[in-house]
């Protein structure tokens, strides 16, 4: 069991007194203005279906600082086994997403929905950009390049663990509902390890991915450009903490006009 119960509900392991990670002084679905949201999507089907019996979404919120604020709190959270996409059905996986994303636009923010750069996943990114012009909705997706990735011991979805040990994310625990409700998150985490589907810890891993590199107020980033290094190198420097406070850009991607200027 990679994820343990004490870390996040409380408790004691070999004489170790864990508080937990529970916030009773929190629900769900609360964003504030200044708040960096992400939403990680793993779909029922794809290149990953046999370690995902179930959709997931998760949708966490991280208040950057000066120093690098990481405390990341779960907004919401969902899973089921229904149509990708279905504009008939509420609960269709799409219509989750779009859901989260219009309630996370309530107070101002645009959140940013990470979808895989495999084939399925990529084929959902104009579906979910048109539907939500439809309903308008503001969100912005971005496809991570995940594959082996999520297995590294050092970036992959293990790494997560270091976020309930230590205390700190907050899972909102206020109300009745709210405990209820987090119990299914709880469980579906530390069942990472001893099951073999990870719908739920793909989610948080993905979304939790794109905060942590965005802890730091955006003023303090600078860019720097790597014209040889992979991407997949990229993304493991920075989430290290190598490059704590640079934001790589390949120069590949760069216009013509703008990578001349970073010569």
């Amino acid at each position: 069991m990679i994820f343990k119960e004490p870390w996040l509900r409380g408790g004691e392991i070999n004489g170790v007194v864990y508080s937990g990670c529970r916030d009773k002084t929190r629900s769900f679905r609360e964003v504030e203005p200044d708040d960096v949201v992400a939403i990680g999507y793993d779909p029922q089907s794809g290149s990953t279906t046999r370690f995902a019996k179930d959709a997931a979404v998760v949708c966490l919120a991280n208040k950057p600082v000066d120093g690098g604020g990481w405390n990341p709190r779960l907004v919401d959270w969902w899973k089921g086994q229904t149509p990708v996409i279905d504009t008939k059905r509420s609960d269709s996986q799409l219509k989750v997403i779009l859901e989260m994303a219009r309630m996370v636009n309530q107070v101002g923010v645009t959140p940013t929905v990470i979808l895989e750069s495999n084939q399925i996943q990529r084929a959902l990114r104009e579906p979910l950009i048109d539907m939500a012009r439809e309903e308008t909705i503001q969100l912005v997706v971005e496809l991570s390049h995940t594959g082996v990735e999520k297995h590294d011991d050092a970036t992959g979805i293990e790494a997560c663990a270091a976020d309930f040990q230590n205390g700190w994310v907050s899972l909102p625990c206020a109300t009745p509902a709210d405990e209820e409700k987090l119990i299914g998150f709880e469980n579906c985490m530390l069942e990472y390890g001893t099951s073999k589907y990870y719908d739920v810890p793909i989610a948080y891993w993905k979304a939790r991915g794109f905060l942590y590199e965005r802890r730091f107020r955006p003023h303090l980033r600078q860019s720097i450009v790597v014209r040889q290094l992979p991407r997949y190198m990229q993304r493991h420097y920075q989430r290290m903490g190598v490059s704590e406070l640079l934001t790589v850009v390949d120069a590949h991607t760069l216009p013509a006009r703008e990578e001349t200027m970073l010569r």
